[in-house]
């Protein structure tokens, strides 16, 4: 690899984990205070200073892909309720796959935005700071403030919104709200510090994830909580991994680290998917039936890897070898889409190459909905079709 494709692969690992930043700085101190000093409070109330209120602009319209959206890294393209969402530093845009019109934009004005997605919502919020939108693929239904800054968040099918913050009595603490902004939940952690949730369909029941270090090491502990009770014993201790992810589909919690896949099947049993210490993920995606798509390493910088097609109840469906490293990976539906170097793969749900389209080598991210493939390069998303491979 390339030291330029080295550097592009950073830059993509780095996006893909920066809602873990924030969090990982402030519990690496925590751990060497505890370790050195013994000191295990640590006031966050100056982390920074909040931002002026988010607008959404005037309608910004495109003829056809490719489309400028003034934005060379920090990019995640993904695909909501049959839209193309687009998140930048600076705002999310949700882009017509067709004509790339760009049919809402909304210019937060936050200085670590994050997005959580789930059918046709999508929660943003500023890790580190104090406001958190709850948005549509057509509006933005609200936003709000919170007295602690926002450690990270999750929002479920239903548009209710569960934001973890630090707190003054506890650690970090979880606020529950409606889709009307309505509060429906409180609960504190006094473990640790909470670095992400996931919400069932119906919002009843969260899984959340929270770090402390116990004896100079990080440990993660995830709990599975029923909104409205504070019982906190359904818990799963996660050793020798970061948690990047967690996904909640009826009776499991599918739970991607950065070198573990595991799920907690029927909210009881914590089983492994790819045990760790194994290999290196390189980078995932879930599609809207909960399942997902795992690209990973077996040593590092890798010239080839292996993709695996995870089912919703946590099994492994179909696993792919490439001959080449991945840089992003995409599921649409059961198909999924690898993008190489220069090159974008699908795959179909037996694992059969069905076509591929040549890319730009500065393509970064990928992202497959239907038969087309949508790409970011440069400041650009591009859009093509994937021809049949001759066999």
């Amino acid at each position: 690899m390339s030291e330029r494709d080295s550097s592009r692969a950073r830059r993509k690992k780095d996006s893909q984990k920066s809602k873990r930043i924030v969090i990982w700085i402030i519990l690496a101190v925590v751990a060497v205070a505890l370790a050195v000093m013994k000191i295990s409070e640590v006031d966050f109330t100056a982390i920074k200073e909040s931002f002026s209120s988010p607008s959404v602009s005037s309608q910004i319209q495109s003829d056809s892909f490719p489309n400028d959206i003034g934005a060379s890294d920090g990019v995640k393209l993904s695909g909501v309720n049959s839209k193309l969402f687009v998140e930048t530093p600076s705002c999310v845009n949700i882009l017509n796959p067709v004509d790339a019109k760009n049919e809402f934009q909304l210019n937060h004005g936050y200085s670590n935005p994050i997005s959580d997605v789930s059918s046709n919502y999508i929660v943003t919020y500023d890790q580190g700071g104090n406001k958190i939108s709850l948005l549509s693929t057509s509006k933005q239904i609200y936003e709000t403030r919170t007295e602690q800054p926002i450690l990270c968040a999750g929002v479920a099918k239903n548009g209710t919104v569960a934001v973890a913050t630090y707190s003054k009595n506890a650690k970090s603490e979880i606020i529950v709200y409606s889709k009307s902004l309505k509060e429906k939940f409180i609960c504190s952690f006094t473990y640790g510090y909470i670095t992400d949730i996931a919400l069932n369909s119906g919002a009843t029941k969260m899984a959340v994830a929270v770090v402390n270090s116990e004896n100079a090491r990080l440990n993660t502990v995830i709990y599975i909580i029923n909104i409205g009770s504070e019982d906190m014993s359904n818990k799963y201790e996660i050793e020798k991994t970061s948690v990047l992810d967690l996904k909640f589909n009826s009776g499991n919690v599918i739970i991607i680290g950065d070198n573990r896949v595991s799920v907690i099947k029927n909210l009881k049993k914590l089983e492994d998917v790819l045990k760790p210490d194994m290999q290196t993920i390189k980078d995932y995606e879930f599609n809207s039936s909960g399942g997902c798509a795992v690209a990973y390493e077996t040593y590092s910088n890798a010239s080839e890897c292996s993709i695996v097609r995870i089912s919703a109840s946590g099994n492994i469906k179909r696993t792919i070898k490439t001959d080449y490293a991945v840089k992003s990976v995409s599921i649409s539906g059961n198909d999924i889409c690898a993008l190489s170097k220069d090159k974008a793969f699908v795959y179909s749900s037996r694992g059969k190459l069905k076509g591929s389209s040549d890319c730009s080598s500065a393509a970064d991210s990928v992202c497959l909905m239907s038969s087309k493939i949508y790409t970011h390069e440069h400041t650009y998303v591009q859009c093509v079709r994937y021809g049949s491979e001759k066999q």
